[in-house]
């Protein structure tokens, strides 16, 4: 079995976040662009409970020039998640449970779902891509 880990996440040696274990069934710390703006996420996914949790705990804008450093943390108290959700995937569906027919993102991931009917089901984002396309398509 092996030992949780944790891990300090800080920018210009300034602490942001205590994230772990390293026992998660995903754990990622990261640096990204988003926007055009940099970005320091730090996110896991748990499979201690039925179906699988998402945490987060750090998900921030930040400013170019700084550095970004990850150690092995001596404290094993992690930070409070900035957000925690249940994810769907991993657990029967019931009836109740609706999900967009065209990305297959449950209600609870991509929000609310529009529909005419009993179906189809189609998210905002599925909705955008598809006026995009058609004004694509109409020029």
């Amino acid at each position: 079995m092996s030992k949780d880990c944790f891990y300090d996440v800080f920018l210009n040696d300034k602490k942001l976040a205590t994230v772990g274990p390293s026992t998660l069934k995903q754990l990622h710390i990261s640096f990204g662009i988003t926007e055009g703006e940099p970005l320091i996420k730090a996110s896991g996914i748990s499979d201690k409970e039925p179906g699988l949790l998402y945490i987060e705990w750090l998900n921030e804008q930040v400013t170019f020039g700084g550095s970004l450093r990850v150690s092995p943390s001596e404290d094993s108290v992690i930070s409070a998640p900035k957000l925690t959700k249940k994810l769907k995937r991993g657990i029967e569906n019931n009836d109740e449970d609706l999900f967009c027919d065209f990305c297959k993102g449950s209600e609870e991931e991509v929000g609310a779902l529009l529909t005419l009917g009993d179906s189809p089901h189609i998210c905002h984002k599925c909705v955008k891509l598809c006026v995009d396309e058609l004004e694509i398509m109409s020029k």
